[in-house]
């Protein structure tokens, strides 16, 4: 009898105490770790936004070098995500839900082996000077009678955290130190180009003659598209295809985007550009003062073994029209790559 007792003791007592303290035991959980990184906030943004970029510092991809991953075609987008499998990391999802440009990044973290387990994760990214505070969160629940699992969330997730977040910080900080000695300070982005319907005016033209060809022919080139019952479609551009500095030329085309389907007169051409993949860096200050912008592109190009095509393109977002002090006009420059 005494041994029946101590097993109906085992069978309903323990249990029971085991559920009762259930009741007392958060039914959520929360793992949070943060670290300092010496680089700007929009650098670190570049790290932890795309998902492949986190092949270079996640705590899976640091478990298991030989981790396979698949990455969506909108990588960087909202709903983008991140499969991977691994004999070491297991398999698993993560999916982007939300994105708040230079400030965080939301997702949902699915996990199917070693064990089925779902996350909701973000990390946020807090300038402090010329610093950036990276704090990354995760938080999850579980069935009632697992709650006690909740307890040991921490010791599981936070030593991966600390992992991923001292890799993150070694790449960003060098990311940062690369761009102020290479690249000038400026930031380089690889993006898309959109395609669009181009009206221009193309010659080759005396260097000190450049001003003049550029302000007379946008003249013409609105009057004329106008004429021409086209609409505009987007800011003055300026297409630089050579230039010869041993003869003081340059063959360059003045140009604006238009929308609509008739033709222009004989001393001007249309032109579809067609949608491609480019450089971008936004460039503020005046126009005769963006030389180490195109050798932060040209150093950024052979640094990535980039085959760059041309014309080189200047936008004009913001210039002398709408603001009269200079380093506050914003040129966009690309730079149009190769397959």
């Amino acid at each position: 009898m005494r041994i029946l007792r101590i097993i109906l003791i085992f069978i309903v007592v323990i249990p029971g105490l085991y559920l009762a303290a259930c009741l007392f035991i958060p039914s959520t959980y929360k793992v949070e770790r943060s670290i300092e990184v010496n680089a700007p906030v929009d650098i670190v943004f570049e790290q932890i936004v795309p998902f492949k970029n986190w092949e270079k510092w996640s705590p899976e991809k640091a478990k298991d070098p030989k981790l396979k991953s698949l990455f969506s075609y909108n990588n960087g987008k909202v709903n983008s995500y991140w499969l991977w499998k691994g004999q070491k990391a297991g398999q698993g999802r993560i999916k982007a839900t939300a994105i708040k440009n230079q400030k965080q990044i939301a997702y949902r973290h699915t996990i199917q082996k070693p064990f089925p387990l779902d996350l909701n994760g973000s990390i946020t990214l807090e300038p402090q000077g010329l610093l950036t505070k990276i704090i990354w969160t995760t938080e999850g629940t579980n069935p009632f009678h697992l709650r006690v699992l909740n307890l040991l969330m921490d010791k599981k997730i936070g030593p991966d955290f600390e992992i991923g977040l001292a890799l993150l910080k070694t790449i960003a900080e060098k990311e940062a130190e690369i761009f102020q000695k290479e690249y000038f300070g400026y930031r380089i982005k690889e993006t898309r180009f959109i395609g669009s319907k181009i009206g221009y005016v193309k010659k080759t033209v005396l260097l000190d003659e450049l001003d003049e060809f550029f302000s007379t022919n946008y003249l013409k080139l609105t009057s004329e598209a106008q004429n021409c019952n086209f609409k505009l479609n987007g800011p003055q551009m300026a297409l630089y295809y050579r230039w010869d500095y041993t003869n003081g030329l340059a063959t360059v085309a003045a140009a604006i985007p238009l929308k609509g389907d008739s033709t222009l007169g004989d001393d001007f051409s249309l032109m579809q550009f067609s949608s491609s993949k480019t450089l971008l860096l936004n460039y503020y200050g005046g126009y005769k003062s963006n030389a180490n912008a195109y050798k932060a592109l040209d150093n950024f190009a052979r640094n990535k073994r980039l085959r760059i095509v041309k014309p080189a393109i200047e936008e004009y977002i913001i210039g002398p029209k709408e603001q009269r002090d200079s380093s506050k006009w914003l040129t966009k420059i690309y730079y149009l790559i190769g397959s």
